[in-house]
């Protein structure tokens, strides 16, 4: 192959290319199942904290924002004012600047019952694609949330309604992610 016999090379550093054996992968994507409802919400006020303006895949901040609520115990004054099914309430508003998305928003941890220090929220009535996830780890949250965008939506009869926001619902030990769609 390279015109020279074994026992030349042995003798002299001669540089020699190697062909490495070639393999095929088979790498079947999308194996997991996407658990999901459409669900009708009438228009809702909630009421609570927000972390202000973030980039929209700002984990950090919104994970510093339930440390917080935790902390006053905000997150207690929900729960403890919530209907014993619905936990609290997670939403991630989209911000617009001169009608174009800004990937920009305010994530909002949530519930229905109003106090001094929290801010008020509406979201308008509204037909939601709910996605059931068995654990509320933020890990998997974000990993839903791109199977929800990347591979649910492109492949649905269903278009998502950009300027309404996320809502993500947390129950004693499991939550859903919910977009708005029609």
């Amino acid at each position: 192959m390279y015109g020279q016999s074994p026992a030349i090379f042995r003798k002299s550093n001669i540089e020699v290319i190697f062909f490495p054996r070639i393999e095929f992968n088979l790498d079947i994507k999308g194996r997991k199942e996407l658990k999901y409802r459409i669900v009708e919400r009438e228009e809702q006020t909630f009421y609570g904290k927000t972390t202000g303006v973030i980039a929209e895949y700002d984990a950090k901040t919104i994970q510093n924002l339930y440390e917080e609520v935790r902390k006053d115990g905000s997150i207690d004054f929900i729960i403890n004012h919530s209907n014993g099914k619905e936990l609290y309430y997670g939403i991630f508003e989209p911000i617009f600047e001169k009608n174009k998305y800004t990937e920009k928003g305010k994530y909002y941890i949530l519930g229905t019952t109003p106090r001094e220090d929290f801010v008020e929220v509406k979201l308008p009535k509204c037909q939601w694609a709910c996605f059931h996830l068995p654990n509320k780890k933020q890990s998997d949250i974000l990993k839903l949330g791109n199977n929800i965008y990347d591979k649910w939506l492109p492949n649905s009869e269903y278009y998502l309604v950009s300027r309404y926001s996320e809502l993500e619902i947390y129950y004693e030990n499991d939550c859903e992610i919910c977009i708005p769609v029609q």
